[in-house]
């Protein structure tokens, strides 16, 4: 199971980070309203942690090569060139499919759990595009299952950014007194960079 994470270290300054949290508590009310309204069952959420990280830095901190994940892969367009990548801890997506009222490696959960991927990954994605006063949004998702490191190299290979940096969202929901948590992983091209660090937060 995904862990929560731990302290984070972002090149960034105190006061973008503080524009970031801002950012992170908005765009977490708005996807875990809309995913409350898909489910038709109440979700909560802990207000999560946004960071910015070296890539290399955040995908060793999603999780154990070898560990069994379900992944959906969103590629962005508009001013800013980027991929998503959304990760669902097991047991958080069993809870998930069972107040759905769906058997799990089905045709109707993984098309499910596209819908659920599209609105997390859009609400997300807006937010972020609107507090940086830029244009983007998301394509449909793709959703794979494997071992972490094996998705992984799939996502990357899949994406066409080139980047050393990625926006991490960590998010805790709570899906009728079950956890699920669900991490959010932003990878930004190198060009983009710079104008994503220096936006955020500002239109918020």
């Amino acid at each position: 199971m995904l862990m929560p994470l731990g302290e984070p270290a972002p090149p960034i300054s105190d006061e973008q980070q503080e524009a970031l949290s801002k950012v992170a508590e908005t765009i977490s009310d708005k996807a875990t309203d809309a995913f409350s309204k898909l489910l038709g069952s109440k979700v909560t959420a802990k207000v999560p942690d946004l960071e910015v990280l070296p890539l290399s830095e955040a995908v060793e901190r999603l999780g154990s090569p070898g560990e069994q994940v379900t992944a959906a892969w969103l590629p962005v367009v508009g001013q800013i060139e980027a991929s998503v990548l959304l990760l669902f801890d097991p047991a958080g997506e069993k809870q998930i499919y069972d107040v759905l009222g769906l058997e799990p490696h089905t045709e109707m959960a993984r098309s499910a759990l596209q819908e659920m991927a599209n609105i997390i990954g859009t609400q997300y994605v807006f937010g972020i595009a609107e507090s940086c006063g830029l244009t983007f949004e998301p394509e449909p998702p793709e959703v794979s299952e494997g071992m972490l490191g094996a998705v992984l190299s799939t996502v990357l290979a899949m994406s066409t950014v080139v980047t050393n940096y990625a926006v991490l969202v960590d998010t805790q929901l709570t899906v009728e007194k079950s956890d699920c948590i669900v991490r959010f992983l932003f990878i930004p091209s190198d060009t983009s960079v710079e104008a994503l660090i220096d936006n955020i937060g500002k239109d918020a």
